[in-house]
């Protein structure tokens, strides 16, 4: 089977077996409108089990799974997140509503075209009404922008109820909702407000989320003051073990494998963060040998951090302010973590770098291991930073 560096689902997908076994046996109970909040730092993989799950629940009768991330949005507005939100909910929805359409063919089609679609089919008036209007975005000029968030949350509560289903909802990167904008204004934490209002409501669905930063989701989900406190199962994502990446060498090189040794060197550099074990079991394959020792698997660690690593950090270093990128290449190269070590070694350059410590957690560059204690994220970043500077 190939390594991929996308989100596994299928074949490609290892490991994760309590969380697949923990969120299947709750999501298929069609009584059950619990939901899960996973929680990880990047690159850990939330991604692929959310979509592995929505596979598995595709092969169910009467479960109708939808998976939709903000990260997909490019405007961020509340108009193109109704939209597109709504085009996944309908479109997982389509087989059971016998629509002949696709929905992105829908949405250039006349209003009255489309409302002729819709009384075609056997649906209440109600749920002919809110496809109407979805697919009316942005052919009318003037929307109420709270009845947008009322109607997309809505809908599919009443598809499920129309088609007498259950709609397990995903959405990726929950958090960031908070970043859409209306009329050039973020909405916050208002919209998270607004969603679980709706949320309680529910009969027929389940929302899921997930969320790659702490902060973020201590916002929205985490800490006690949050509005969606106590109303998932939360589970955090780590790293794969040492037995998972040997696993998934076993499974995915193609004829040769890895000597333990080797296994042990893959799996300290990485931490056993999935994306780079996948990264680097694709450069493992390019390799002839029958059996890949620690020299081969150092060697391709090197090429990923001169070569694939300038591709992968480069884009995100770039987004870093002058300052910023001071703090995290001086980090990098000393191996400082201390506050007080960060602080002395940058006197001279940058000033209140506690402000500038709390914009990159915020970035989700560093994170606060404990009082005057910052570590990075992503410790394989750290090691491309050492490297390059």
């Amino acid at each position: 089977m190939p390594f991929t560096i996308q989100p596994a689902e299928g074949p490609t997908f290892v490991n994760r077996e309590e969380e697949l076994k923990d969120m299947l046996g709750t999501l298929k109970d069609a009584s059950s409108t619990m939901g899960f909040a996973l929680y990880g730092k990047r690159r850990m993989g939330k991604t692929s089990i959310l979509k592995e799950i929505h596979g598995r629940l595709l092969k169910e009768k009467n479960i109708v799974p939808i998976y939709f991330s903000i990260w997909d949005i490019i405007e961020r507005n509340v108009v193109e997140f109704t939209r597109e939100l709504s085009m996944a909910i309908v479109e997982g929805y389509r087989p059971h509503l016998s629509l002949p359409h696709k929905t992105k063919e829908l949405l250039g089609l006349p209003i009255n075209f489309i409302k002729n679609i819709f009384s075609g089919l056997k649906l209440s008036v109600d749920v002919q009404d809110s496809l109407t209007f979805i697919f009316s975005l942005g052919k009318e000029k003037k929307i109420e922008q709270g009845i947008l968030i009322d109607t997309v949350f809505a809908l599919p509560e009443k598809l499920a109820k129309e088609t007498k289903k259950k709609t397990v909802l995903f959405i990726d990167e929950f958090p960031d909702i908070t970043d859409i904008k209306t009329n050039g204004k973020r909405l916050e934490d208002a919209i998270i407000k607004k969603v679980r209002t709706i949320q309680e409501g529910y009969k027929r669905t389940s929302l899921n989320i997930s969320g790659s930063t702490r902060r973020t989701m201590e916002s929205a989900v985490l800490s006690s003051a949050s509005a969606f406190y106590r109303q998932f199962i939360v589970k955090e994502i780590g790293p794969f073990s040492k037995e998972a990446v040997r696993e998934l060498m076993d499974r995915n090189l193609v004829k040769r494998k890895i000597s333990k040794e080797g296994v042990d060197v893959l799996y300290d550099f990485t931490a056993g963060i999935p994306f780079y074990v996948q990264f680097i079991g694709r450069l493992l394959n390019k390799y002839a040998n029958e059996k890949i020792e620690t020299d081969i698997v150092k060697k391709a660690i090197d090429e990923f951090l001169t070569q694939e690593g300038d591709f992968i950090f480069k884009e995100e270093l770039e987004k870093l302010s002058d300052k910023e990128k001071l703090i995290v290449t001086t980090m990098a190269a000393k191996d400082l973590s201390s506050f007080s070590g960060i602080s002395e070694a940058l006197s001279n350059q940058v000033t209140n770098i506690g402000r500038y410590l709390i914009y990159l957690e915020e970035k989700d560059m560093v994170q606060k291991e404990e009082r005057g204690v910052y570590t990075f994220t992503d410790p394989i970043f750290k090691k491309w930073l050492k490297r390059k500077f």
